[in-house]
């Protein structure tokens, strides 16, 4: 997964839920608006209800009707049913891992599914993803050989 570029992240629209970082529980955000410390977010995803931030230090952090956050994340992918994280360690030995949680579950205790996360030097002799589809409660993955694979809801296949 490609590093996101440095630059301005903005908020704006419905916040009824206090979903816009930095802002209360205001009805929405009519114009675009600064994100507090948007220099040091690495990506955002955005439910209905709650938002879901990523920072440069690794740590995300859920505003809005789910709150919670957790540390050693690169990237989120927020819906009103599932939150998926991909974590992992630093080192090279340290596997990513790609967990589901339920929003309002803060990031505690078990998640509803993990998978690890084959990387690159791993791949070359394993599974190559062309394409991640992240679904309500399920995750599809077509690989370089056209197989798709599927889990979550249904386990994994």
């Amino acid at each position: 997964m490609a590093e996101q570029r440095p630059g301005a992240w903005f908020g704006f629209g419905f916040c009824g839920f206090g979903q816009a970082l930095g802002r209360g529980r205001g009805p929405q955000v009519s114009s675009p608006e600064p994100l507090p410390g948007g220099a040091a977010v690495r990506c955002v995803s955005a439910a209905w209800s709650y938002t879901a931030v990523v920072t440069r230090g690794g740590r995300v952090e859920l505003s809005g009707s789910a709150s919670g956050a957790a540390d050693g994340c690169r990237a989120v992918w927020a819906s009103e049913g599932l939150l998926v994280v991909l974590g992992g360690g630093p080192g090279p030995e340290e596997a990513e891992l790609l967990q589901a949680w339920a929003p309002e579950s803060a990031l505690r205790g078990e998640p509803l599914w993990a998978q690890k996360v084959l990387r690159e030097s791993e791949a070359q002799a394993g599974l190559r993803a062309r394409r991640l589809e992240l679904g309500a409660e399920h995750a599809l993955l077509l690989d370089t050989q056209d197989q798709v694979f599927s889990w979550g809801g249904g386990g994994w296949r």
